[in-house]
């Protein structure tokens, strides 16, 4: 069997994308055009209630003053962020669509549904773009996901995408993690049930440990080609990607990546048309990325099943 053949990229012609952008841009522009109208609108009220207690009573009236335009500038930032959130709305689904992919906002099933050993403990968790589809024969989910503690200490335990992968080979068991992760005086991961196996060197230089369930702890050849697999996949993905954790039960692989900017992201609403272009074509780049997790599985599987078909000669 050689599940590489059949591919892994639901690629769209560069001529899909140009359609693509011409389709959304005018949608895009007015969900922008109505939000500057409101922030303007905003803006008006604030000037006109903030000069009324100063003319009337003189500059007793400038705390008045402020508080209003304190305020106004809150109500134009959130306008401004509820309007980011309908155009990514807008852009997202048709990227993930011309790709034979479905795309979906704030999906906290997506969360509940992953192994709990994958990700850090937080107090606030937040998921966001989840990319689900049909990719090399398999139904795969993606999501962005965001874990920090709250509260007044708000440090970020985990930004980044995580990848659930049906396998079509069986694979070895395995968990791989951020070695420092899982010691120290602050454990963000548990490995205490699991037996190490190895250590290797991620591609951004950390070090990442790698465990088998104590019941059956080998250090296979199978298991070695499908570490390799992961690091290529994320060397291939680029710099701003770096490998968290992964593991595997046999049926489904998760994975785990840490990257150090949000994806799909349209950094400005207002924007003009030729940013707004720019914008589309970044996030359907960054679709690439659960197609390069895929692939990266498919090489595993394939050498996987080469190696038992060639112990069975």
């Amino acid at each position: 069997m050689t599940a590489a053949a059949r591919g892994a990229s639901p690629a769209a012609a560069p001529s899909d994308v140009g359609v693509a952008v011409a389709d959304l841009l005018p949608r895009l522009r007015a969900e922008g055009r109505a939000g500057l109208r409101r922030i303007g609108q905003i803006s008006a009220v604030a000037v006109a209630l903030a000069a009324v207690p100063v003319a009337a009573i003189g500059p007793a009236g400038a705390g008045w003053s402020a508080g209003v335009l304190i305020v106004s500038g809150v109500g134009a930032l959130m306008v401004f962020r509820r309007t980011r959130r309908r155009v990514e709305a807008l852009v997202m689904p048709g990227l993930a669509r011309a790709i034979g992919l479905s795309y979906r906002q704030d999906d906290r099933a997506f969360l509940d549904s992953l192994p709990e050993r994958l990700l850090p403990r937080a107090s606030q968790r937040i998921v966001d773009d989840v990319v689900e589809g049909a990719i090399g024969g398999r139904t795969i989910r993606f999501a962005e996901v965001t874990l920090s503690a709250g509260g007044t200490d708000s440090r970020t335990a985990f930004r980044g995408i995580v990848a659930a992968v049906p396998n079509l080979v069986a694979l070895p068991h395995f968990f791989l993690a951020v070695e420092r992760e899982t010691r120290g005086p602050a454990i963000r991961i548990g490995v205490a049930d699991l037996t190490r196996v190895r250590n290797l060197t991620g591609p951004s230089g950390e070090v990442l440990g790698v465990w088998a369930p104590s019941s059956n702890p080998a250090d296979t050849p199978a298991l070695a080609a499908v570490l390799d697999a992961l690091k290529g996949m994320v060397s291939g993905i680029g710099g701003h990607a770096r490998l968290y954790s992964a593991m595997s039960d046999g049926r489904m692989t998760h994975v785990a990546l840490r990257l150090d900017r949000d994806l799909f992201r349209i950094a400005n609403p207002f924007a003009g048309e030729d940013r707004l272009a720019e914008n589309i074509r970044r996030a359907f780049s960054e679709l690439s990325v659960p197609v390069r997790v895929v692939s990266a599985l498919l090489q595993a599987e394939a050498a996987v099943a080469a190696g038992v078909s060639g112990q069975g000669r």
